[in-house]
């Protein structure tokens, strides 16, 4: 045996121990906002289907995040993060590191769809459960709805 035996084996055990420290940790948290900014039911009680316009809209609500359709359809979206990340390093000749942040758990949207004339004709709300994908594929499927409907009105839940 070496005399850098017994120093390998303490280097070893040694980051052994310094990676079985390491890691990630998930904490959940209250609710709070990341992006966007919440629209309360409450902020689009005075908007009327059949009767608010897009300049009432856009008075009321203020710039949508999204606009689709030639601007037939406003998007107003925000998303809330109820879950924490904490992730720890230990490093062999050093302090470590850690980092943390938020992961978005819940995307909210309040959808606007408005006629040739202008003239709002839908207004409804779709919350999505789990980390936000492709905004699209939440705006299309509430467009497709309307499109089968000619004239349905939809109420804020």
């Amino acid at each position: 045996m070496s005399a850098t035996f017994p120093v390998r084996v303490t280097r070893f055990a040694v980051v052994g121990m310094m990676l079985s420290f390491s890691g990630c940790l998930i904490i959940p948290h209250k609710a709070q906002l990341m992006s966007g900014v919440i629209i309360p039911e409450k902020a689009t009680k005075p908007l009327v289907i059949g009767e608010s316009t897009r300049i009432d809209v856009l008075h009321q609500l203020g710039r949508p995040d999204i606009i689709e359709h030639d601007g037939r359809v406003f998007a107003y979206r925000w998303t809330m993060t109820s879950l924490g990340w904490v992730l720890v390093a230990a490093a062999p000749n050093g302090p470590g590191g850690a980092a943390a942040g938020d992961i978005p758990t819940d995307q909210y949207f309040v959808l606007i769809e408005f006629d040739n004339a202008g003239v709002m004709r839908r207004l409804g709300r779709v919350h999505n459960e789990g980390l936000p994908g492709n905004p699209e594929k939440t705006i299309k499927p509430w467009i497709d709805k309307g499109r089968s409907a000619p004239e349905a009105q939809e109420a804020p839940p």
